[in-house]
């Protein structure tokens, strides 16, 4: 958005993990920066407080609630694409057995595991459905990740849709030893970004996030005085879409996905948007 506009300085804070973020929104503050966008769920309570104690815009995630003149929150609705991953899952499973691995069970994933149900029973109500929580907030716990991907594996499943941050890696290094060291391909559907460059042998597709609308809007919305709302990505705004599969994936798998797709915008679909 920053290249796109060209009309704002832009500095991003990375890595700073799950702990107390204040220090480096107060640096911020104190430097003219007049939007944080706090990027993480886990900063959905600290970057509000922020907020009203400094007079900085903040865009939240996931924080309805805390919607003021000062707040902004961004709502990923990103069940609806969650369910077109599980028509693919269920189309290309060839053990009949899919998983779902978390770190954890915020809004977010809770909104896709729900979604990605929903599209596998819809396709083939005869697929088994594994769920694990690798541990509460472990979104950086890749060993964790992997240990609970081996055993959906052992169980049968032949398709993971993971949902980790950090703890992805785990889940994916898991798939890749069990591919090594077996007759059945296994796949991994991710969350959120695109691996494909690095991680193509084993990524089936992503539930990708595309904030540049919200961003845009949100810089619009400051500039206008209009800022302090809720603003969603979903299906049909493109903030949130499903990655092109390889190109191995038949037609016709590709064809359920389409039709699926588009009963969803045409509303003959509705995907249950279950958060909790």
């Amino acid at each position: 958005v920053q290249q796109q506009r060209g009309d704002f300085e832009l500095e991003i804070a990375e890595n700073l993990g799950y702990g107390d973020i204040t220090p480096v929104l107060r640096d911020m503050a104190e430097r003219g920066f007049d939007l944080l966008i706090c990027h993480a769920s886990g900063y959905q309570t600290i970057c509000p407080e922020f907020a009203q104690e400094s007079g900085v815009h903040v865009a939240a995630i996931e924080n309805p609630d805390a919607v003021s003149n000062l707040v902004g929150d961004i709502e990923t609705q990103a069940q609806e694409v969650a369910y077109l991953a599980g028509v693919l899952a269920a189309e290309m499973t060839q053990s009949g057995t899919v998983g779902v691995v978390v770190s954890g069970e915020p809004p977010t994933w809770n909104f896709m595991t729900v979604g990605f149900a929903e599209g596998v029973k819809a396709t083939d109500p005869a697929v088994e459905i594994l769920y694990g929580v690798i541990g509460e907030a472990a979104y950086e716990d890749a060993a964790g990740a992997k240990r609970t991907t081996e055993s959906q594996l052992a169980a049968g499943a032949d398709i993971i849709f993971g949902m980790g941050d950090g703890a992805s890696f785990g889940m994916i290094q898991a798939i890749e030893e069990h591919n090594d060291a077996s007759d059945t391909k296994a796949w991994f559907i991710d969350v959120i970004g695109d691996k494909s460059a690095d991680y193509g042998d084993v990524l089936l597709s992503s539930v990708l996030f595309d904030y540049s609308g919200v961003y845009n809007q949100i810089i619009d919305d400051i500039a206008a005085g209009d800022f302090g709302k809720v603003y969603t990505m979903d299906l049909a705004s493109g903030g949130v879409r499903l990655l092109d599969p390889p190109a191995d994936v038949p037609q016709e798998t590709l064809d359920a996905v389409e039709q699926a797709r588009e009963a969803i915008l045409a509303g003959e679909i509705t995907v249950s948007a279950i958060g909790d």
